[in-house]
């Protein structure tokens, strides 16, 4: 190092330091804190430790060196430069910090996803490196946290949420003690994991999130400059934990806070911006509060708030239109309850002025379209002004057309209009708005099926589409064929939804990726930025229009004319040559089946199966199956066990009984022709879907009756979503068939026990089901629960989709769980359920090689429990048909263990072949006859008639091809 101790060598860096400011300025600065930290290193003996220890964390004024070298190479470290000394790094990350803290201010206002990825890259290498004991690490990973929480914000992966949050927690860890210094770290978490829960849906997201925000308020004085904020974070999980659970005390919670924060104005000192969302938001909950319990003054108080909020933000900024928005669904809301003209005039007017005030073409113009639609709508209701009908029906249909909309606005906007016009007699103009509401569906959503707010957007559509199929078919224009036609179209694109959109599944989207990746990539990134939920929304109204090109584009392709359309029957037609598809639609307006055959479509109107008998059926169904399998009293059990025979028989009356007459099936077949029952296919939809139609009949009927009225004596059974889905489930294996499997290998899951569960859960009868499988496959795994079960022989979620890719044949013998605020985590519990579910939505993913059927002897591994998803058959056996398994069997409720085994024994007999091989296409006729063979009490004493206990052989059903 004798060289840089000259004065020579000082000179010249003198000299660098004096040229022009250029592109050279960085090679200058890095060439002298090189020549300076060598300097330092040559003149200055230290001992003890470097600089980058506990001394080096502030640097020593009186060595000039060194000073002048961290100043020079701090302005490498900030432009990423590498070759840096290393141990001036945790200096030098220091220094970087106190530059780069003003530009995390400044990404809030930007989406520039370029600085949004160089500011993560420079605040994850100034974490890196500044020492763990640093009185300034909190801060540090708080701004990095808040660089990735906005990169995810702005259209970034769910990962980059998940890594805020865990540098938000690394921050509150080294965050100071005093509560005073904690709460904004408090905060930061909090926040954070109230917007993953908006995302995810995860309860233990909110629940923590609640806990950390109320900390942090006890934690900051009351005078204090961060108490609103720290007010209005809390009230907002509160508020979003209430939208979840319902409970009343969270409400009663976020409008505490609310009102807390709004009375302290001293801590909106100048821009009116945060007081005004604040007052907005108050309004928002105590409009929530007054609709859940009727208190007037909470309604009053929510006007109060919202012009309050009006009044503060000034004439022509932009944030006005929101006030108003506010305030008019508050004095709608009071309107309704009291009838006061003065509110609902005040609703039109302000309805009106936030339409006035938002661009024409900003992406949220159809919301506030549909609120003056909606504003108008209930001063009709009250006052008959066909004026405001007309008004209203004009609103809905300009945010129904506004391209550059979320597809889900516009959707609501559009059926609104739909109901209100049939409900005005014009049946065409319905028609016709419903089925362009219904042709944005699949706009609407991604293609992650576990995504909460995906989820909870289809579940806001629930019977819109049932709606828009019912106000096609009630048209009076064109033919009853051609109406068929539309509604069959509309129920195809409207229905399973997430089920078509799922990873890998067989889809006009799956094909673009096969054969134009590129134009696949483009078509989901604009449609789900369309719909807001992923990717920016600034710049939606150019989305709209390159959306429309790109689809155009795609439709030129060879084989793509239809892509994003409703299927014509035509494309249909050709999956009805193995036996009828039967789709049921059940409205308030009307109920129809829909007859696809290899002939054509047939529309049946079904009088007997009106909407609200349905759900009066339905819920008889389901009472009477609890109090069947459970109730101590014998009598009680005989009265479940009668409902469930009487609502079996109604099914047969309603619907399929007048179905199977018209496709010609109109009594059991003679005895030498019974093995080759004709297939029907059930799409029942929406409520339908909880009964079980392949059960539906009179079955106390005569056995030699000729015409004996049941589904199971004259068809056999299987179920699908759609008939685009049975397409694919048949389109997964070569010719559509997926052949014999007699040498194939076998994945059985055995659980006897199940740890967590009451008693182990034991099922006595798991290892003898079990062993059914086991003796037909030679190429076998086994995964059974037992006393130490580990590594992987253990029935574990890891095991299982290790295995499974490679496997023909999957069977579960286990219990296993319908999640009614979330189907996709419905799961079978496994050895390690507590801990590693297996999920619906984590089957999702898995790729197979030559899957073929999946046997899931588990409870309720078809049922679904989220009412505003029963259109989309979200459930563990569609989540193995989405798998790639063209057969799956699964069931409907509670299953009685004894009765499990037989039917899979039977069942697996029925797999067999003449020449002694398994053929898994047998699958629907082994099912049929098993259970037929356990309805008809085969192997019971004299005297005992099983047909008047559908609960114990009626809840196994056959999904697929």
């Amino acid at each position: 190092m004798t060289p840089v101790r000259e004065a020579e060598a000082l000179r010249e860096a003198r000299r660098l330091v004096k040229l022009p400011p250029g592109a050279h300025d960085l090679a200058v600065r890095h060439l002298l804190g090189w020549f300076h930290w060598f300097r330092h290193q040559a003149l200055v003996l230290r001992t003890g430790p470097d600089p980058g220890g506990e001394r080096g964390r502030y640097l020593d004024q009186g060595q000039p060196d060194l000073r002048i070298a961290v100043q020079a190479l701090t302005a490498c470290f900030l432009a990423g430069e590498e070759d840096l000394p290393e141990p001036l790094l945790p200096v030098l990350a220091v220094n970087a910090a106190g530059h780069a803290l003003p530009l995390v201010e400044e990404l809030g206002r930007s989406s520039d996803p370029v600085r949004l990825a160089g500011a993560a890259e420079l605040w994850q290498r100034i974490a890196d490196h500044v020492p763990a004991g640093h009185p300034h690490r909190a801060l540090h990973l708080t701004a990095l946290a808040n660089v990735l929480r906005i990169a995810w914000r702005e259209g970034g992966p769910q990962a980059d949420l998940d890594t805020a949050i865990d540098r938000f927690e690394e921050a509150l860890s080294a965050a100071p003690e005093e509560p005073a210094h904690r709460a904004m770290y408090l905060y930061n978490l909090g926040d954070a994991l109230g917007a993953r829960f908006q995302r995810t849906g995860a309860m233990e997201d909110v629940d923590r999130a609640v806990a950390l925000l109320e900390e942090a308020e006890r934690g900051t004085p009351e005078d204090g400059p961060y108490r609103a904020l720290v007010l209005t974070g809390s009230g907002s999980a509160l508020r979003a934990r209430y939208g979840r659970a319902g409970a009343l005390p969270d409400l009663d919670g976020a409008v505490a806070r609310y009102r807390e924060a709004v009375s302290t104005p001293s801590a909106f000192p100048e821009d009116p911006s945060g007081l005004v969302t604040t007052l907005c938001d108050l309004g928002s909950v105590l409009r929530l509060r007054f609709e859940r319990t009727g208190a007037i003054e909470d309604a009053d108080a929510a006007v109060e708030a919202g012009r309050r909020a009006v009044a503060t933000m000034p004439e022509g900024h932009p944030g006005r239109v929101v006030t108003l928005s506010g305030l008019g669904a508050a004095l709608r809301a009071r309107y309704v309850r009291t009838g006061l003209a003065a509110d609902a005039d005040g609703a039109v007017e302000t309805g009106r002025l936030a339409v006035e005030a938002v661009p024409s073409d900003h992406p949220e113009r159809a919301v506030y379209l549909n609120d003056l639609g909606d504003a108008l709508l209930v001063r009709y209701d009250r006052c008959g002004d066909p004026a405001d009908r007309d008004a209203a029906v004009t609103a809905w249909s300009a945010a129904a057309a506004h391209a550059s909309s979320t597809a889900s606005v516009r959707i609501r906007a559009g059926m609104a209009a739909a109901r209100l016009l049939a409900k005005s007699g014009e049946a065409e103009r319905a028609a016709r708005a419903a089925d362009e509401a219904v042709r944005l569906m699949p706009q609407m959503t991604g293609c992650r099926l576990e995504r909460h707010d995906r989820r909870d957007a289809i579940g806001d559509m629930a019977g819109l589409v049932a709606s828009a199929a019912a106000f096609v078919l009630a048209a009076p224009g064109g033919t009853a064929h051609g109406r068929a036609e539309r509604a069959l179209g509309l129920l195809e694109v409207g229905r399973a939804v997430m089920f078509g959109q799922a990873p890998d599944n067989r889809g006009d989207l799956t094909d673009l990726r096969e054969r134009h990746p590129e134009l696949a990539r483009r078509f989901t990134e604009l449609r789900d930025g369309l719909d807001g939920l992923d990717g920016p929304t600034y710049d939606r109204h150019r989305s709209a229009q390159e959306f429309t090109a790109l689809l155009a584009e795609i439709r030129d392709l060879d084989g793509f004319a239809s892509f994003a359309l409703p299927p014509t029957v035509g494309e249909l037609r050709a999956e009805a040559s193995h036996g009828p598809i039967v789709v049921f639609n059940v409205s308030g307006l009307r109920s129809d089946a829909l007859l696809l055959t290899a002939e054509g479509l047939t529309g049946l109107p079904l009088p007997g199966l009106g909407r609200a008998t349905v759900v009066a059926r339905t819920n008889a169904f389901r009472q009477a199956q609890h109090t069947a399998s459970r109730a101590a009293d014998p009598v009680e059990r005989e009265q479940a066990q009668a409902v469930l025979v009487d609502v079996l028989e109604w099914l047969w009356d309603a619907a399929a009984g007048p179905v199977l007459d018209v496709l010609g099936y109109k009594g059991p077949p003679p005895p030498e022709a019974e093995a080759e029952l004709p297939r029907v296919w059930w799409a029942p939809g929406g409520l339908l879907g909880l009964l079980p139609l392949h059960a539906a009949g009179h079955h106390a009927d005569a056995p030699q009756d000729p015409y004996r009225r049941t589904v199971m004596d004259r068809v056999v059974s299987s179920y699908t979503p759609t008939v685009r889905a049975l397409r694919r489930a048949r389109g997964r294996t070569p010719g559509g068939r997926a052949g014999a499997a007699a040498t194939e290998r076998a994945l059985i899951v055995a659980m006897p026990t199940t740890p967590g569960l009451p008693g182990g859960g034991r099922l006595r009868f798991a290892d003898a089901e079990a062993a059914v499988p086991a003796d037909l496959f030679p190429d076998r795994v086994v995964l059974r629960e037992q006393v130490g079960a580990e590594g992987d022989a253990a029935p574990t979620k890891a095991n299982v989709l290790a295995h499974l890719p490679r496997c023909a044949v999957a069977h579960f013998a286990c219990h296993g769980t319908s999640d009614p605020a979330d189907p996709a985590r419905s799961r079978l519990l496994l050895h390690d359920h507590a801990v590693a579910p297996l999920t619906v939505g984590s089957l999702a993913p898995v790729a197979l090689d030559h899957p073929k059927l999946a046997y899931l002897s588990a409870c309720r591994t078809a049922a679904i429990d989220t009412a505003g998803l029963f259109d989309e058959a979200i459930h563990l056996t569609s989540a193995f048909q989405l798998a790639g398994f063209p057969h799956a069997i699964g069931t409907l409720w509670e299953i009685d263990d004894p009765i499990a085994v037989r039917i899979a024994r039977a069942f697996y007999e029925g797999l067999r072949t003449d020449s002694g091989s398994i053929d898994p296409d047998r699958a629907a006729r082994a099912l049929h006859s098993a259970v037929r063979q356990v309805r008809d009490g085969h192997d019971l004493p004299p005297g005992h008639d099983r047909r008047r206990a559908p609960l114990l052989w009626a809840a196994h059903l056959h999904a697929g091809a």
